[in-house]
């Protein structure tokens, strides 16, 4: 499966730092990833990877204004680490986790179907 482009079932991914010595800013190995779907009226999609600890990953949702779309992102172990709700459907944040290891990416809908493109990058 390419990284380029997520399947709606979800991605693993590796997330990986740009350069020694870096600002500590993570992208994607192989570049950013990224996926266009449709979020289900009044459900959610789901997305896993991997990240690198100590260095900060963007998220980037945008919708096609159908409805109201939120971002959430958990740890390992379920523990919400970031999130941006609102009555939009664009959300950002930025995620630093304290060590490497799998997070889930959680696009939830509070309408109608809509359409989106996640940038993780």
């Amino acid at each position: 499966m390419s990284m380029k482009n997520w399947s709606k079932a979800g991605l693993v991914g590796v997330v990986a730092m740009m350069a020694a010595g870096s600002a500590a800013i993570a992208e994607p190995v192989g570049g950013p990833a990224w996926d266009n779907a449709i979020a289900p009226a009044y459900g959610s999609v789901t997305y896993t990877l991997e990240l690198y600890g100590q260095e900060s990953t963007r998220i980037t949702l945008d919708g096609n204004g159908n409805s109201d779309l939120d971002l959430f992102v958990y740890d390992e172990f379920g523990n919400l680490v970031a999130r941006d709700i609102g009555y939009t459907d664009f959300a950002s944040v930025a995620v630093t986790p304290r060590w490497t290891g799998e997070f889930t990416i959680v696009v939830v809908n509070n309408g109608r179907a809509n359409g989106y493109h996640l940038q993780v990058d």
